[in-house]
């Protein structure tokens, strides 16, 4: 086992190799990866409405409350999520990204964090934080941990949020290596233990592998856990999935290439 101080610095480690990834000169589309198909991605349906059913909105108006979008990266969603809302802020680890963020959306609120923090942002200030395809690239449980919590106290008395994160039901065992029709018609698809990821409850702080390449893993055998975990951190939590992530892909895009099947959305209330 390694020693706490040992820990102390893989752990300032991982947070130093996030921020200098993020504040690369990587075009931020890039960063994003799959772009188009997330500007197509019906991001609102899922964060603001239980279950995606849009018949059951978390918010009966949503016109005079201020959001926050956790890992905003260049502003993508705070300038979708800013027609719904009065206002939508931002915090994000990287400096650059902020800067064009606050490019394309001027009237919003940016703070830096320090990648395990959503840095300056003011306690109790927002009526709903939410975060997309973000949380599921931190292979560290108690940097996760300390997101969460830090999300909790950014909200107002009653606040809610919304968080994306990628979930496999097989996972670990979510790698595809084969998908075939055999000879008597049958369909067979073949998998294999994937150990890029890490486990939910994991501190891989020792990864230097990131952005899809080392995500925190989500299987059916982790739910219970990572319910436990946030509601020890918010009330009231519940989850949802879509079965989005293999479809309306661009021409040539492998869709085998990502390990998640579903998009796993968690919902929760101020504690």
């Amino acid at each position: 086992m390694a020693s706490p101080a040992t820990t102390q610095r893989s752990y300032a480690g991982y947070l130093k190799t996030l921020k200098e990834f993020y504040e690369s000169d990587i075009p931020s589309a890039e960063i994003v990866g799959l772009y188009k198909t997330h500007e197509r991605y019906p991001y609102e349906t899922f964060l603001l409405y239980e279950h995606g059913d849009i018949r059951k909105p978390i918010f009966a108006d949503c016109a005079d409350k201020v959001a926050l979008d956790f890992a905003c990266g260049p502003g993508r969603m705070i300038l979708r999520m800013s027609k719904i809302f009065a206002r939508v802020d931002g915090v994000d680890l990287s400096a650059p990204l902020i800067k064009e963020a606050q490019t394309r959306c001027p009237d919003s609120k940016f703070w830096l964090s320090n990648g395990d923090d959503l840095g300056d942002v003011p306690g109790a200030t927002y009526d709903f934080v939410y975060s997309t395809i973000a949380l599921q690239h931190i292979c560290v449980h108690s940097i996760r941990m300390k997101i969460f919590h830090a999300i909790n106290a950014a909200l107002k008395p009653g606040g809610k949020t919304t968080l994306q994160m990628g979930f496999n039901p097989r996972f670990p065992f979510s790698k595809i290596v084969s998908d075939k029709r055999l000879d008597d018609g049958r369909h067979q698809v073949v998998f294999a233990r994937d150990d890029r990821h890490a486990a939910w409850n994991e501190d891989r702080v020792d990864a230097t592998a990131l952005n899809s390449a080392c995500d925190v893993g989500i299987g059916a055998n982790d739910l219970g856990v990572m319910m436990d975990d946030l509601s020890k951190v918010f009330s009231n939590v519940d989850y949802w999935f879509h079965m989005g992530v293999h479809f309306d892909r661009e021409p040539g895009e492998d869709p085998f290439g990502y390990w998640p099947s579903h998009w796993l959305f968690v919902h929760a209330l101020k504690r």
